[in-house]
Protein backbone atom coordinates (compact mmCIF):
# COMPACT_ATOMS: atom_id res chain seq x y z
CA UNK A 1 0.00 0.00 0.00
CA UNK A 2 1.42 3.41 -0.72
CA UNK A 3 1.45 6.26 1.40
CA UNK A 4 -0.08 9.69 0.10
CA UNK A 5 1.86 12.96 0.65
CA UNK A 6 -0.05 15.43 -0.83
CA UNK A 7 -3.26 15.80 -3.26
CA UNK A 8 -1.96 16.21 -7.55
CA UNK A 9 -1.94 19.85 -8.11
CA UNK A 10 -0.32 21.83 -10.03
CA UNK A 11 3.08 21.83 -10.43
CA UNK A 12 4.87 25.54 -10.53
CA UNK A 13 9.19 26.50 -11.20
CA UNK A 14 10.03 27.36 -7.81
CA UNK A 15 13.57 26.75 -8.31
CA UNK A 16 14.26 30.17 -7.27
CA UNK A 17 12.22 29.58 -4.05
CA UNK A 18 14.65 28.94 -1.05
CA UNK A 19 12.16 27.79 1.48
CA UNK A 20 12.19 24.29 1.67
CA UNK A 21 9.34 22.21 3.05
CA UNK A 22 11.11 19.42 4.75
CA UNK A 23 14.60 18.73 6.08
CA UNK A 24 16.99 17.22 2.87
CA UNK A 25 19.73 14.86 4.06
CA UNK A 26 22.72 14.60 1.41
CA UNK A 27 22.65 10.91 -0.03
CA UNK A 28 24.43 10.46 -2.90
CA UNK A 29 22.61 6.99 -3.89
CA UNK A 30 21.76 5.69 -7.62
CA UNK A 31 18.48 5.30 -8.77
CA UNK A 32 16.23 4.51 -12.19
CA UNK A 33 13.78 6.70 -12.96
CA UNK A 34 10.63 5.16 -14.83
CA UNK A 35 8.69 7.18 -16.80
CA UNK A 36 6.30 4.97 -18.05
CA UNK A 37 8.09 5.49 -21.49
CA UNK A 38 11.38 5.20 -21.49
CA UNK A 39 14.25 4.45 -17.93
CA UNK A 40 16.82 7.12 -17.40
CA UNK A 41 19.84 6.57 -14.57
CA UNK A 42 20.08 9.52 -12.23
CA UNK A 43 21.63 10.20 -8.75
CA UNK A 44 20.35 11.66 -5.59
CA UNK A 45 21.74 14.56 -4.25
CA UNK A 46 19.54 15.12 -1.13
CA UNK A 47 16.57 13.61 0.30
CA UNK A 48 13.63 14.40 1.93
CA UNK A 49 9.98 12.86 3.25
CA UNK A 50 8.65 14.67 1.01
CA UNK A 51 11.31 15.16 -2.34
CA UNK A 52 14.81 14.35 -4.02
CA UNK A 53 17.03 16.31 -6.16
CA UNK A 54 18.37 14.09 -8.87
CA UNK A 55 21.58 14.28 -11.00
CA UNK A 56 21.56 13.14 -14.39
CA UNK A 57 22.40 13.40 -18.57
CA UNK A 58 18.75 13.48 -19.00
CA UNK A 59 16.49 16.19 -19.12
CA UNK A 60 12.48 15.63 -18.10
CA UNK A 61 9.88 18.01 -18.48
CA UNK A 62 8.20 19.77 -15.42
CA UNK A 63 4.88 17.52 -14.71
CA UNK A 64 6.57 14.37 -15.80
CA UNK A 65 5.34 11.47 -13.37
CA UNK A 66 8.12 8.96 -12.58
CA UNK A 67 8.22 5.91 -10.17
CA UNK A 68 11.69 4.95 -8.85
CA UNK A 69 13.06 2.47 -6.67
CA UNK A 70 15.41 3.86 -3.62
CA UNK A 71 17.60 1.50 -1.65
CA UNK A 72 18.55 3.06 1.78
CA UNK A 73 21.47 1.13 2.58
CA UNK A 74 21.63 -0.05 6.26
CA UNK A 75 24.59 1.85 7.52
CA UNK A 76 23.39 5.37 6.31
CA UNK A 77 19.78 3.96 8.16
CA UNK A 78 21.13 2.31 11.32
CA UNK A 79 19.42 -0.68 11.02
CA UNK A 80 20.35 -4.27 10.22
CA UNK A 81 18.62 -4.44 7.02
CA UNK A 82 18.53 -2.03 3.78
CA UNK A 83 15.66 -0.59 3.38
CA UNK A 84 13.96 -0.29 -0.03
CA UNK A 85 11.51 2.61 -0.65
CA UNK A 86 9.34 2.89 -3.86
CA UNK A 87 8.49 5.81 -4.96
CA UNK A 88 5.85 7.44 -6.70
CA UNK A 89 6.26 11.38 -7.85
CA UNK A 90 6.19 14.12 -10.36
CA UNK A 91 9.03 16.81 -11.61
CA UNK A 92 9.15 20.12 -9.49
CA UNK A 93 11.66 21.73 -11.70
CA UNK A 94 14.73 21.74 -13.80
CA UNK A 95 18.32 23.13 -14.54
CA UNK A 96 19.30 22.13 -17.78
CA UNK A 97 22.92 22.79 -17.05
CA UNK A 98 24.99 19.69 -17.20
CA UNK A 99 24.76 17.66 -15.27
CA UNK A 100 21.22 18.25 -15.43
CA UNK A 101 19.85 18.84 -11.67
CA UNK A 102 16.13 18.05 -11.23
CA UNK A 103 13.74 18.38 -8.29
CA UNK A 104 10.61 15.63 -7.63
CA UNK A 105 7.95 15.88 -5.37
CA UNK A 106 7.14 12.90 -3.60
CA UNK A 107 3.17 12.02 -3.97
CA UNK A 108 3.27 8.31 -2.61
CA UNK A 109 5.57 6.09 -1.20
CA UNK A 110 5.74 2.43 0.02
CA UNK A 111 8.80 1.40 2.46
CA UNK A 112 9.99 -2.56 2.49
CA UNK A 113 12.65 -4.67 4.22
CA UNK A 114 15.42 -6.08 1.42
CA UNK A 115 17.36 -9.39 2.89
CA UNK A 116 21.13 -8.49 2.76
Amino acid sequence: MYVTRRQAAPVHDNSADPVRAAVRFPLQLPVQLHTGETEVPATTIDVSSTGMLFSLDTVLQVGTELDWELLLPAEAMGTGVDISVVCHGRVAWVQEESPVRMAVMIDQYRMKETSL
